[in-house]
């Protein structure tokens, strides 16, 4: 299964334009970052999911979150535990819930517990949802019309479908070692991780192959040789794109005047 990969559907957040899905995207990835309250975290994470509801990608999309689920329990132990040695929050003197030893839990590092596996679900499920509902080639055309240089965002899209591939190679080379009879999970960690080499050298050599015949496609086809380009398809936003952005920007600003007010994050 590729973790990222476009879906192709027929709804109305595909239909939109890219430039607006980045718009929306982002300001989804900025609230996530200024809140910090565990109800704003997952009522966010709650609106990605309804995205790809009327995306209709939803079972695509819940198959790759379910692949988080270590990292969210790792990310609530971690600041569960860990919340009262950071030096980016406020300390202040609360209730405490447990206490084991050196192992201190109260009520902020608890909230801060739930509310940081909401942010890595919102950070991660964000891009995720935009790369499934767009292609590629509009999401080049997208950068570019944004205003960024067409190199860079060729480098994008290149490392976003080259993810891919290296992720489809990875697989491939790791089913054939295995019906070769290679023992990837027997043996303490170690040996667990020595076990993988058979799939890790084929793959560097896969991949130094996939770059030298990437170089020579681009040399033959004179990349980068003019430095205005055409493109057989043109990105037009429509009212509904433009009402969207409109409607994400205020609301963003909305949310920013709340975060100052010093709503949504943990007292």
């Amino acid at each position: 299964m590729s973790i990222v990969k476009y879906v192709d559907r027929k709804s109305i957040f595909h239909s939109l334009d890219p430039r607006t899905k980045i718009v929306l995207c982002t300001a989804i990835m900025v609230v996530s970052l200024i809140f910090n309250h565990p109800l704003f975290l997952a009522s966010t994470f709650v609106f990605v999911v309804t995205l790809s509801f009327i995306a209709k990608i939803h079972t695509e999309f819940l198959s790759r979150i379910r692949l988080l689920v270590a990292v969210v329990i790792l990310a609530f132990v971690l600041w569960t535990l860990t919340y009262r040695l950071s030096l980016f929050v406020p300390h202040k003197e609360v209730k405490v819930l447990l206490k084991l030893g050196p192992i201190i839990i109260d009520e902020l590092s608890f909230l801060y517990g739930i509310s940081m596996p909401f942010r890595v679900l919102v950070l991660i499920g964000t891009p995720l949802l935009l790369f499934m509902t767009t292609t590629f080639t509009d999401m080049t055309l997208a950068l570019v019309k944004l205003r960024l240089p067409y190199t860079w965002a060729f480098t994008v899209s290149l490392s976003l479908r080259l993810v891919t591939s290296i992720f489809n190679e990875a697989h491939t080379i790791r089913d054939a070692q295995i019906s070769r009879g290679l023992e990837l999970e027997k043996g303490s960690l170690l040996q667990r991780i020595k076990n993988y080499i058979p799939v890790i050298s084929p793959l560097v050599s896969k991949v130094m192959e996939m770059e030298d015949q990437l170089s020579i496609s681009m040399e033959t086809k004179a990349f980068g040789a003019y430095p205005k380009r055409t493109y057989y398809k043109n990105l037009k936003m429509i009212g509904v794109d433009i009402a969207l952005i409109f409607s994400s920007i205020c609301l963003f600003f909305i949310l920013l005047w709340l975060r100052l007010n010093n709503v949504g994050i943990i007292a």
